[in-house]
């Protein structure tokens, strides 16, 4: 990222990216282009739920390493791990990635409040460690940072443009076929039936997970997941559920809130499926 580069690999299936080459995702930072971290997926905002989802993950989980270790060696290079992570958080300027974290984060305080649970010294010595190194990253680019919360740049206001569109065209999609949807992946297809004469570009799945799978399944879509979800909780000893999993649902639930990619990538629906499996798999 650094260098306005990313490693491409035909071994690895890694696709290169230029900070130069138009469409490669960028912080335009005083006329200089600053690419975003793309790891080893096909945008940042990805590689980006993927650290929120890991970080948060290890925080609430009460995973062995971080709280169940006696050993000082293990429980260090657990928060080496996090320090590692959330640095590289900062440098994919996802901002649905950090505010997936924030409220997953604030979902835990908020649930431990509720079911009167003290908070393990462990996870607030994680937690401390999450923040220093997202403080510390922040500093190092601080213009970049300010760029992407800066919504009158041209970059960040052509996005968010373009956001705004979308919300206002999905409606006449939903129109098409409100029952069945215009089938899955085909969003962008119908799109381009009722809006014509654009770029190739233009033609994006709505940022919303939502909306985009209402658009693409319909009212039979939702109702089908609905009973999934019901199907899944009714069965869950509520206060054991709500306690280990609702800042998991929560973070993955924003992340979804402000992209389509977990839907409609594969390396997204990868991370869903993971979610959904720990999901079921709490009791």
């Amino acid at each position: 990222m650094l260098t306005g580069s990313s490693l491409a690999s035909t071994f690895l299936g890694l696709a290169g990216h230029l900070a130069a080459t138009p469409g490669t995702s960028v912080v335009e930072v005083a006329g200089e282009r600053l690419m975003r971290a793309y790891g080893s997926f096909p945008h940042p905002n990805i590689f980006g739920g993927y650290l929120a989802m890991a970080i948060t993950f290890i925080l609430v989980s009460k995973n062995k390493l971080l709280y169940h270790t006696t050993s000082t060696l293990k429980h260090s290079i657990t928060l080496i791990i996090l320090t590692l992570l959330t640095s590289t958080l900062v440098i994919t300027f996802s901002r649905s990635a950090w505010l997936a974290l924030t409220i997953g984060i604030f979902s835990f305080f908020i649930v431990s409040a509720i079911e009167r649970k003290k908070i393990s010294r462990k996870f607030l010595s994680g937690l401390a460690i999450v923040i220093v190194a997202f403080v510390a990253t922040a500093a190092l680019f601080n213009n970049a940072i300010f760029t992407r919360l800066d919504a009158t740049d041209r970059l960040e206001t052509k996005s968010l443009t373009e956001r705004q569109s979308e919300y206002q065209m999905i409606g006449e999609v939903i129109k098409t076929n409100p029952f069945v949807g215009v089938g899955p992946g085909a969003y962008t297809i119908a799109l381009a039936e009722k809006f014509p004469g654009h770029d190739v570009w233009f033609y994006q799945p709505m940022h919303n997970l939502f909306l985009l799978f209402f658009a693409e399944t319909g009212l039979l879509g939702l109702m089908f997941f609905g009973f999934v979800v019901w199907a899944v909780v009714r069965r869950r000893d509520g206060r054991q559920f709500v306690t280990a999993i609702i800042p998991i649902v929560t973070t993955i639930t924003t992340l979804a809130i402000f992209d389509h990619y977990l839907w409609s990538h594969w390396s997204g629906l990868v991370l869903l499926v993971v979610v959904l499996a720990i999901f079921v798999k709490v009791r």
